[in-house]
């Protein structure tokens, strides 16, 4: 269990008259997993991604979720709720997450907290990856388009995509459109 006042009493089991020793007060904190994302999964701006954990421990009913986009393995990263409010979340093992699309990382990572116990959090093992996605819009798929003939190619972005480099396949190689 979970708890701010845990304590060890030591007697003699055989003879009760023997002074018994009492521990100073200390915590027992629940232990957290992170099982996604991490190790090179994929989030993807502007989409929702189930973040997950295991929680050993009866205890604690909420946690907190964050995600740093800079995470250096334990060095100064900077940490972003996931969740809005008061920043808690049930402790049920899955979090509905509104990947936002500001910043795009290869160094991503994403933490959980117990809100009442500082020393009681996880970091997902390595980097997952937030990344951002192109959606060609036109063409859509079975037109004819004729050689010489102007035609206009159209795009959707999830993310924070500044520059994209636009190129055909032939058949055979890929051509350079525009870069």
């Amino acid at each position: 269990v979970v708890t701010r006042n845990a304590s060890i009493n030591i007697t003699d089991k055989y003879n009760k008259n023997v002074t018994f020793i009492k521990s100073p007060v200390f915590n027992v904190i629940p232990d957290f997993n992170i099982t996604q994302p991490e190790n090179g999964h994929t989030a993807v701006a502007n989409e929702t991604y189930n973040i997950q954990w295991s929680s050993t421990g009866v205890g604690p009913t909420n946690v907190v979720l964050e995600y740093s986009t800079d995470a250096q393995l334990g060095e100064g990263a900077t940490w972003n709720y996931v969740v809005g409010g008061d920043h808690n979340t049930t402790n049920d093992g899955s979090e509905s997450w509104n990947v936002p699309g500001a910043t795009l990382s290869e160094n991503s990572r994403v933490r959980i907290k117990d809100p009442g116990y500082t020393n009681a959090s996880n970091e997902g093992l390595n980097y997952f990856y937030l990344r951002g996605r192109i959606n060609v819009t036109r063409p859509a798929g079975g037109e004819n388009w004729q050689v010489g003939t102007p035609e206009s190619i159209n795009w959707s972005v999830k993310g924070n995509i500044l520059k994209v480099n636009i190129s055909y396949y032939d058949g055979s190689v890929w051509n350079v459109i525009r870069t």
